[in-house]
């Protein structure tokens, strides 16, 4: 049986070849995660939604030119006897939902819109995690109840 020899113009092709693999399954795997560039739920809340609903027990800046005074969201589980709503909270901030509405008036902005907009997500999944990286903050700034 003949051996065949080494040949570093083989390897070289299967070393570019492989990274060039490897490179675009992690691009494809990883679009929001590069998108959002280590971003978290905080930072995302602070950036879009503290103007309006504070950071505590007072109301953003915003609020004084709002028709409603807006919720404090720290509270939204103890408004619904200690359950946090996950998917009713997502579809709310997303806002396109045509059964569910985001605010008593509609003065939130319909973020899934303004996302994909404004931030320059590609597609829905990004819209969808950005949206659930706040949930999940909101989640962790939740009242006990008392």
């Amino acid at each position: 049986m003949k051996k065949t020899p080494f040949s570093i113009k083989r390897a070289i092709v299967v070393i570019v070849f492989g990274s060039l693999l490897l490179l675009w399954a992690c691009q494809n795997n990883s679009d929001a995660e590069a998108h959002f560039g280590g971003v978290t739920g905080e930072e995302l809340y602070i950036s879009y939604c503290q103007i309006c609903h504070g950071s505590g027990e007072e109301a953003g800046p915003m609020a004084e030119v709002l028709t409603n005074v807006p919720l404090d969201l720290r509270l939204i589980a103890v408004r619904r006897n200690g359950e946090f709503p996950r998917d009713e909270i997502v579809k709310i901030i997303d806002g396109r939902s045509p059964n569910i509405r985001g605010h008593r008036n509609s003065e939130m902005p319909v973020f899934g819109k303004t996302f994909k907009e404004s931030e320059g997500l590609h597609n829905n999944r990004e819209v969808k995690t950005e949206i659930g990286m706040i949930v999940d903050y909101l989640e962790s700034i939740q009242q006990d109840l008392e």
